[in-house]
């Protein structure tokens, strides 16, 4: 009979997902990765042979580098989302490959998603919930969401944090940062992204996501900031139904921005849209100083009368008040 989880040494836990991490960049042909690992020994000796000869190796490198992320799990994807916002330094093949990591991740059991919402709210589901989908019509790198009805009727989203998720990502964190080390040492272009900085930022904010209370204070805070704003709408929290690893919060009824046809057709003016977004992010960076870190396309939805929703609170960012004034001279620059 195998150890329980919380037996198996830490050293060999890093080793085994070394190895893991290690052969999916193998066998996608980025062998440096391997070889930084010094895990090539554990390979067959004709193994690069046959991927260097195979159809795969001959597919673009941000195909390839998609692939990876995709086979390597919720650590992975996160860091593949957040630099599929960043045009400014990565180029527009591999930002449009990344931006198909959004809302693709596989979701987990239902039974498990029973099994960690009792738990953390200490009663049966029936106790909380009037009904609850079983299927997640979202599944993020952290955890999976939830359509749900409570007993007084509201209608909920129920945010599911996914089962051993704070391991893994320590683990996987930790190797991206040795990682990051060995390419800043081979490679010009890494030293100059300044890639273990990079990866101890991105530490920094995936361990703050695991803790959905932080989100739902965050989210508390947004509501505050835009409670005079009637062009943003902010869901509400239910903190009865909330902890760590539980967030539930009122359901949003609207048309994801991607989806451009969708609002043409309810006859909504684009233009008009992307200026209410922009000047939401303008009044959050510049006279707030508190924005929302993560605005991809599937954090923001348009309901009726064409009012901006932004979801997603787990990731946020703070200006202190010398950088908003540089920051303004700098925009009316």
């Amino acid at each position: 009979m195998p150890l329980p989880d919380r037996f198996t040494p830490k050293f060999y836990k890093m080793g085994v997902r070394a190895l893991e991490v290690g052969a999916v960049f193998y066998k996608h042909g980025f062998f440096w990765v391997a070889e930084a690992l010094e895990l090539t020994r554990y390979f067959p000796k004709n193994l690069k042979e046959k991927i260097v000869s195979a159809d795969d190796y001959k597919l673009p490198v941000a195909v390839r580098i998609r692939r990876v992320i995709e086979e390597l799990g919720p650590t992975y994807i996160k860091g593949g989302q957040i630099i599929s916002s960043r045009p400014d330094l990565i180029p527009q093949d591999i930002l449009k490959e990344l931006s198909k990591l959004q809302d693709e991740v596989p979701p987990f059991p239902y039974d498990q998603v029973q099994e960690l919402i009792e738990l953390e709210l200490n009663m049966p589901m029936d106790k909380v919930f009037r009904s609850f989908a079983r299927r997640p019509i979202a599944s993020a790198s952290i955890g999976q969401v939830h359509e749900a009805v409570l007993h007084d009727g509201r209608e909920v989203v129920v945010k599911v944090q996914r089962p051993n998720i704070e391991q893994m990502i320590q683990l996987d964190t930790e190797l991206m940062r040795l990682l990051a080390v060995h390419a800043e040492k081979r490679f010009t272009w890494a030293k100059l992204y300044n890639f273990v900085e990079r990866v101890e930022e991105f530490t920094k904010t995936i361990r703050q996501e695991l803790d959905y209370t932080i989100e739902a204070q965050n989210a508390d805070r947004f509501k505050i900031n835009f409670e005079d704003d009637e062009t943003i709408y902010i869901p509400g929290i239910h903190w009865e139904y909330t902890t760590k690893r539980v967030l539930t919060m009122e359901y949003i009824h609207g048309i994801k921005i991607k989806d451009k046809d969708k609002l043409v057709a309810k006859g909504y003016d684009l233009t008009y849209l992307t200026e209410v977004i922009g000047n939401a992010f303008i009044k959050m960076v510049l006279i707030d100083g508190f924005f929302h870190g993560d605005p991809h396309f599937g954090n923001i939805f348009v309901m009726e009368n064409q009012i901006v929703a932004l979801i997603d609170f787990g990731m946020v960012g703070v200006v202190d008040p010398i950088m908003k004034k540089n920051m303004a001279k700098y925009f009316i620059a």
